[in-house]
């Protein structure tokens, strides 16, 4: 676990590099969902060295525990620990974070959608993880976390 969790922070680290290494938007927009810009964003990472554990969280966070996600098609334990784990963390960024559209979901709203998910976009041991987390906790953490400036703040959206 250590090692995912050193991984996972290096990742979280990505777009920082990113007008560094980014293709052109052009050619990163135009590539097919399914099989490109995952894929493409690992082939550019590659070189890196110190980079090279985060590849299977570029490359497979879009992967679902059921086997319905890309770029391959993982199914369960096949898929990096690493990428489920950055996965449900991104998705709980999403929901609880104001979108243009949206405003934050509620903590009970993200809650159900999560149990919801379980065995089929998230691994269910990783829910289990989650549930452990009160709505108090989760207050606080989403409070330590908006306190970031948001230039600051790490979000992965691919």
């Amino acid at each position: 676990m250590e090692n995912t969790t050193f991984c996972i922070t290096r990742t979280a680290a990505l777009p920082i590099f990113r007008p560094v290494i980014r293709v052109s938007e052009v050619s990163y927009w135009t590539l097919p969902v399914p099989y490109g810009r995952q894929v493409q964003g690992a082939n550019l990472l590659a070189p890196f060295s110190q980079l090279v554990c985060a590849l299977p969280v570029v490359r497979s966070h879009h992967e679902r525990w059921d086997g319905t996600g890309y770029p391959d098609g993982l199914t369960g334990e096949a898929i990096p620990l690493s990428a489920r784990i950055f996965a449900l963390a991104d998705t709980l960024d999403a929901m609880s974070s104001d979108r243009p559209y949206r405003e934050a979901l509620p903590y009970t709203m993200i809650r159900a959608e999560v149990v919801q998910m379980a065995g089929v976009q998230f691994d269910p041991n990783l829910v289990q993880a989650f549930l452990v987390i009160s709505e108090q906790e989760w207050k606080h953490l989403r409070d330590a976390r908006d306190t970031v400036s948001p230039a600051n703040r790490s979000t992965f959206a691919a």
